[in-house]
């Protein structure tokens, strides 16, 4: 134990590096577009198809990444899935046309379905539950931060660094195979066989994973919550910045921004308040509420008034993924044998939320006569997602997985 002790920030910090770099392969799409589109034409919305590709990947590929975790080992599964995204980030600058350019975006997605449930199974397997929520919180915050990198960096030091758009896909794909590579060498399946007895059991036939899963009813529970919750994040996060444009906001990317450092901070605080109480639920609840209430914020206040509903939604917005991940690792019936799939089920059903709420709401916006009327649906949407979040009977961080073996339907 005390060798996985000192080993598990090693884990953690490889994990961390390898969403930085996923997230910047994916990111650095937008922060380029001027480069690219000079050839590479294309109109804003062909743009918007293109990045919205990569995100149709994940509920077909995350759930089959999730069953691999589980069968193969996240040793190898991460180390495929950064060698997926390192040829598709590559394939980019070999694109003539559009739609060889969106097939690339597409199998980026792919191989970034498999990093959430690694992320899960990995730190399950070397951080204690009372530590669980704070190490997914760090693990987490590494999207945001491989967002900030890239429109941080991308045009003004990356393009002109390597000489263009091209060499800096070149670049950072190299980086993402060198991260895969070390994580391959450096992390052991054998850790997860020490804090894990059910490893060394016959595993479950491949496609069963996901049937056992799928039976669990809090699984059920967590996914539905999920849906409910990325629809209303993905739909604010999509649209809420030319809102605050068309209100005669100054400058509102810089509340944009201000939203989103809030939640990269809070994807850690989050976790460490979770941990602290022994509950995810009741840090989750909190979380959906305020983000309900700072939502009419945004749409009518100004000023440091408007800066501070975005504070607050950034640290709603934060604690949401990283505690939904550490849910099934702490249920009956799923442990660190079936974290992979568990994990997987969820991101399946919670991305449909995901790819469809800038779709409704971005029409709603099209067809509506003022700006506030479409955001209805979004708090709606949160309101809702409180019904599974109350029915959801978690196990919580004092739940001891050694005993962990029992199925609740």
């Amino acid at each position: 134990m005390s060798q996985i002790k000192g080993y598990r920030w090693w884990v953690l910090g490889l994990l961390f590096m390898n969403v930085v770099m996923g997230m910047m392969a994916f990111e650095l799409m937008s922060a380029l577009f001027p480069e690219i589109s000079l050839d590479i034409p294309m109109t804003k919305v062909q743009f918007g198809l293109a990045m919205g590709i990569f995100h149709f990947a994940s509920p077909i590929f995350t759930p089959i990444g999730g069953m691999l975790v589980d069968k193969i080992g996240v040793r190898k599964v991460l180390l495929i899935a950064m060698i997926i995204v390192a040829a598709a980030g590559v394939s980019r600058i070999f694109a003539t046309s559009y739609i060889f350019f969106v097939f690339s975006m597409f199998f980026l997605g792919v191989g970034f379905a498999s990093i959430g449930p690694s992320i899960t199974k990995a730190l399950s397997s070397v951080f204690d539950h009372h530590q669980l929520g704070k190490a997914n919180g760090v693990a987490y915050s590494a999207f945001g931060m491989g967002n900030s990198l890239a429109f941080g960096t991308g045009a003004t030091l990356l393009s002109p660094l390597f000489g263009g758009w091209r060499p800096t896909f070149i670049a950072v794909a190299a980086v993402c195979l060198l991260l895969g590579v070390i994580w391959f060498l450096i992390y052991r399946d054998k850790f997860e066989a020490e804090t894990s007895p059910e490893k060394a059991e016959e595993k479950l036939p491949f496609f069963d994973t996901m049937k056992t899963v799928s039976k669990i009813r809090d699984m059920r529970l967590l996914g539905v919550f999920l849906f409910f919750s990325l629809f209303s994040y993905w739909a604010l996060l999509s649209h809420i910045t030319p809102t605050l444009g068309e209100r005669g906001i100054e400058n509102p990317g810089l509340y944009t921004a201000t939203l989103t450092a809030a939640s990269v901070i809070f994807n850690i605080v989050g976790g460490v308040i979770s941990d602290w109480i022994g509950k995810r639920k009741p840090v989750l609840a909190v979380c959906v509420v305020l983000l309900a209430c700072a939502i009419p914020g945004m749409l009518f206040f100004t000023g440091t008034a408007l800066l501070i509903v975005m504070l607050i939604a950034g640290a709603a917005l934060g604690p949401v993924l990283p505690l939904s991940a550490s849910i099934p690792v702490e249920l009956k019936g799923i442990g660190r044998p079936l974290a992979g799939t568990a994990v997987g089920f969820m991101f399946m059903v919670g991305n449909l939320g995901a790819v469809s709420g800038p779709i409704v709401v971005g029409g709603l916006m099209d067809s509506s006569s003022t700006l506030w009327a479409p955001y209805i649906l979004p708090v709606l949407m949160l309101v809702f997602s409180l019904v599974p979040l109350t029915m959801l009977r978690e196990g919580g961080s004092e739940f001891d997985l050694e005993e962990n073996t029992e199925e609740t339907v």
